[in-house]
């Protein structure tokens, strides 16, 4: 009998180191998953933000520089109208009177010949 007794504890040690070595192996190749995820998942974030904020930038300067255009070509028109009076005549003074007659139209220059 005590080499029956004998084997049953060397088959319940065997089970137990098994079990032991399973609940090792899960959580090892849980926390590598758990680390690869967590750090696949930083990188990606990371990429995206980096390229939302490189085309936010890039939309943010394209609105600016037509903003400007818009100021710069409106400033000009209004230089433009100020500087003749409801007939269209040129109010700059002799110099600046040539042989023609400048109207503006809205936003269109129409020229003719005196």
């Amino acid at each position: 009998m005590s080499e029956a007794t004998s084997s049953h504890t060397g088959i319940q040690r065997l089970v137990r180191l098994r079990l032991r070595l399973t609940i090792w192996y899960v959580g090892t190749f849980g926390l590598i998953i758990l680390l690869l995820g967590t750090s696949l998942f930083a990188v990606i974030r990371y990429q995206i933000s980096q390229q939302l904020d490189n085309s936010l930038t890039s939309a943010t300067e394209e609105i600016a520089r037509l903003i400007r255009i818009t100021y710069l070509v409106d400033a000009h028109i209004d230089h433009d109208r100020a500087r003749f009076d409801e007939f269209g005549r040129d109010e700059s003074g002799p110099a600046n009177r040539g042989h023609e007659n400048i109207r503006l139209a809205g936003n269109h220059r129409q020229v003719t010949s005196l």
